[in-house]
């Protein structure tokens, strides 16, 4: 027989440690995506109704307010809530952000704390450097999150739950023209950093994917808010729920995920970066089930339609209070070990009737998932135990490391590769083209001197056309020839990284960004080097060649056009060194810099001028080529 030590207590608990300030609730969710490439959501308007469900049962039906589109089976699945829902487009928005704030400043001039809370789930993403949602009918980007809602909205704490793509930068957009994924850090830029009373948790993926998943009927973020919200995370049993704790529990439930690229990521951002303030205080009457310590437990509660309320997984030494939805039944499920190693854990399930009774426990069977046969790749959600074990963890790791996620994606991984890749294949014919500008130049320099010896009988002047001749023809030549093209290393060592994890791509990507630059940067310097040099010798050419022009010698007069051509040379050279040529990783660095973030997003304006000059080569000969592109 089942030992199922739950104790469903339905009178009020323990008076509250503070009288509860007001509070109220805008939540807004859309499954429309405003991107024709991008499918439509599934569950954002479920969500939209557990969340509106979930903030009624404390705040009240007068504070909570719903903008959301059902379709036919949600709308079936809480009639109650579609008959009160509006649609959420901006005007719709805006209207209740203006009856809220009415709302605030009355509470605040009646002397009374408020708590707000803005919820959005649906599509976002990133456009031009700003985040951005979409409502039904337009984007919501970040600074209309400012301007719209945070600004006019005078609460003593404004807290942001956001779960959708690339929610982040919604809160801190990086700064134009640089990385997707770079974090704009500077107090300006950060809204939480310029709003000390607001504090947001959001959903972060680096490959831009809103989860969701059919067993919860939820996206898993907002299914692992609610859980927290409802008790599952409140650690330490005082009756609230802080920042901290709520985002330790999320991190806790993801953590068994074991492809990375599936794993939701969490921020957490505190008001006054205070992260043991409570984002939620549990209520302190209403439906009560205790969870008393004793042995490690995992329950899966749902509601009268199958649908799960909240999931929890808690260590052997915690106790929890969970908060029930009012719905009449309820079925509390828990998971078993499995009775042979290696084989399949198995549940055993009571009802909660609507007398508020334990019923007695069914017969043990597998869970809902492995009988629907699904791909389970979320089943491994809530799979650590949670509580001060967990949560201790979670703070030290977070301790340890940046708080802010990198966001970097599988495409953004292969993005840098190809480029890479494509400097390390043209390294050596760039360095060959490079080579062959050298020695045409000394070449044509050498026979300039020869045909003015020839001319003039003027060894002076041959002496030091050949010196130029050797200096650009010869070491130019040579010590071209010889470097080794840093891009084949570069591509060599970053092919042999371990890119396994989100962290381990955000370090790669990092670290061969700098080497990107700083042989970049090498190759611009060299060539700039060597652009000067040829500059100062067109210059002493040249002068000679505008000296002979006033010889009295008529034989050395006429040499002074080949010299002045030479100078023109050089000069052309220099010029091309400083200005148009460029080396592999310098055009690979600048093309990754370039290129778009999205396939929507609006390519630069900026005008390209650009000449490239090398070798070509045919069955009818050889010849010199010239590219430009304006």
């Amino acid at each position: 027989m089942l030992s199922f030590s739950l104790l469903l207590a339905l009178a009020a608990g323990a008076a509250p440690l503070r009288p509860p300030p007001a509070g109220y609730a805008l939540i807004v969710t859309n499954n429309r995506s405003l991107e024709a490439s991008r499918p439509d959501l599934h569950y954002a308007d479920d969500d939209g109704a557990k969340y509106a469900q979930l903030f009624t049962e404390s705040l009240g039906l007068e504070h909570v307010t719903l903008l959301t589109q059902f379709d036919s089976e949600s709308a079936q699945l809480f009639p109650e809530w579609a008959k009160v829902a509006k649609l959420p487009s901006r005007a719709n928005l805006e209207a209740a952000v203006r009856k809220l704030a009415v709302a605030l400043d009355r509470d605040r001039l009646e002397g009374r704390e408020t708590e707000a809370y803005f919820i959005f789930a649906g599509h976002g993403d990133i456009e031009r450097g700003e985040g951005y949602v979409d409502l039904l009918d337009q984007k919501l980007k970040a600074r209309d999150l400012e301007e719209l809602v945070i600004r006019p909205l005078h609460a003593t704490h404004l807290h942001l739950i956001l779960d959708s793509c690339n929610s982040y930068f919604m809160l801190s957009p990086r700064k134009p023209g640089g990385r997707r994924w770079e974090v704009n850090t500077s107090a300006q830029a950060n809204v939480l950093a310029r709003y000390p009373t607001v504090g947001a948790l959001v959903s972060t993926s680096a490959e831009a994917v809103t989860y969701e998943w059919s067993e919860v009927q939820s996206g898993i973020f907002s299914y692992e808010v609610r859980s927290g919200l409802r008790g599952a995370a409140d650690v330490n049993g005082d009756g609230y729920v802080s920042y901290e704790e709520l985002a330790a529990f999320i991190t806790s439930a993801n953590s068994r995920v074991p492809n990375d690229l599936y794993r939701p990521k969490v921020f957490m951002g505190a008001p006054g970066n205070n992260l043991s303030l409570p984002v939620w205080a549990l209520p302190t009457a209403g439906r009560v089930m205790n969870v008393p310590a004793g042995s490690e437990r995992r329950l899966t509660v749902r509601d009268g339609h199958g649908v799960r309320v909240l999931d929890v997984h808690k260590e052997a030494e915690a106790s929890l209070r969970l908060n029930l939805p009012t719905t009449i039944t309820l079925t509390v499920e828990e998971a078993l070990p499995a009775t042979v190693p290696g084989g399949r854990p198995t549940a055993r399930e009571r009802q909660i009737d609507e007398g508020n009774s334990l019923l007695a426990a069914s017969e043990a069977t597998f869970p809902a998932v492995a009988r629907r046969g699904e791909a389970p790749i979320f089943a491994s959600l809530f799979a650590s135990p949670f509580g001060e074990k967990a949560f201790a963890e979670q703070k030290k790791s977070r301790a340890e490391s940046m708080q802010a996620p990198s966001g970097v994606s599988l495409q953004d991984l292969e993005r840098l590769k190809l480029h890479l890749e494509e400097a390390a294949e043209s390294a050596g014919q760039v360095k060959f083209e490079h080579a062959f500008g050298y020695a045409f130049e000394g070449t044509f320099l050498i026979t300039v001197s020869t045909v003015g010896l020839v001319k003039s009988d003027n060894h002076g002047l041959f002496y030091l056309g050949a010196a130029e001749a050797l200096l650009w023809g010869g070491l130019g030549t040579f010590f071209t020839l010889i470097s080794d093209p840093g891009e084949r290393k570069l591509y060599s060592d970053f092919s042999e990284m371990d890119v396994s994890t989100e962290q381990l791509r955000s370090q790669t990507v990092t670290a061969f960004e700098l080497r990107l630059r700083a042989l970049a940067q090498a190759e611009a310097r060299s060539r700039k080097g060597w652009g000067i040099a040829q500059v100062i010798t067109a210059a002493v050419t040249g002068s000679v060649g505008f000296a002979l022009f006033s010889n009295n010698d008529e034989s050395v007069r006429g040499i002074a056009p080949l010299f002045v051509t030479t100078a023109g040379i050089f000069l052309v050279h220099g010029i091309w060194n400083l200005a148009l040529r460029r080396g592999a990783a310098e055009i690979g660095w600048k093309a990754y810099r370039k290129e778009p973030e999205f396939q929507n997003s609006a390519r630069s304006t900026e005008q390209e001028f650009e000449v490239t000059i090398g070798p070509t080569f045919s069955k009818n000969g050889a010849g010199l080529a010239f590219a430009g592109q304006f």
